[in-house]
């Protein structure tokens, strides 16, 4: 570290336009994370309606005929 009065300055201040981009950054990380939820919301929808879906499904049967 150098004795000169510019060289004083507080080590956590950072420029207006990093703390700009970083907020950026983190608004974008949130809308992408909300998407990934909102997706994996959507697919557990889904899973849940097939799976409903499927218990209402009569069980199907099979006739076997044999010709004597």
């Amino acid at each position: 570290m150098s004795d000169r009065p510019e060289d004083q300055k507080h080590p956590k201040m950072l420029p207006s336009l990093v703390v700009g981009l970083l907020r950026e950054k983190c608004r974008q990380q949130a809308a992408a994370i909300a998407a990934l939820k909102a997706k994996n919301q959507g697919q557990a929808v889904e899973i849940e309606e097939l799976r409903a879906a499927l218990e209402r499904r009569p069980a199907q049967s099979v006739e076997i005929h044999r010709d004597a």
